[in-house]
């Protein structure tokens, strides 16, 4: 569906602000309220009256030149509001969906931790030619994994 490019962080790492409560989109029954609400921001731009988010491994930008991300979900570090004019995800490149119809991804925080040639730079894990392999023998009852590159 287009719009959707920014649920999976919905589902693992946003939650609404609903006057002012933590409602957590990760939970079964909040879904498809954050879902609805999420893409009421976008389409209002995160701009004043759209619907807020506390989101987290999403870059934050301010909408007003020269401020700051606003934090939240405080003491919890990395975690900042968007929508209600009080800041909105960064775009990343378009990306075509399901239907093939480009949509503008979100940019993530750990962008800012792989490089190419010195630089910052987006990593999008479809283009990445990796293996996830166990790094324990399997008779033991937990998993461990890494990624090969």
């Amino acid at each position: 569906m287009p719009g959707d490019h920014g649920y999976t962080y919905i589902a693992n790492g946003v939650n609404l602000i609903d006057d002012g409560a933590k409602v957590i989109c990760s939970k079964t029954e909040n879904k498809a309220k954050c879902h609805d609400l999420w893409l009421q921001a976008e389409v209002a731009e995160f701009g004043p009256g759209s619907p807020e988010f506390c989101v987290f491994a999403m870059d934050v930008e301010p909408l007003q030149q020269g401020a700051q991300p606003i934090a939240c979900e405080l003491p919890t570090k990395g975690r900042f509001v968007v929508g209600n004019g009080k800041g909105r995800p960064k775009a990343g490149p378009a990306i075509p969906n399901i239907s093939g119809v480009a949509a503008t991804s979100y940019v993530s925080t750990t962008t800012l931790r792989h490089t190419r040639n010195g630089k910052a730079t987006y990593v999008d894990s479809a283009a990445i030619p990796g293996l996830v392999v166990p790094t324990v023998p399997r008779q033991r009852p937990w998993h461990r994994f890494e990624v090969v590159i």
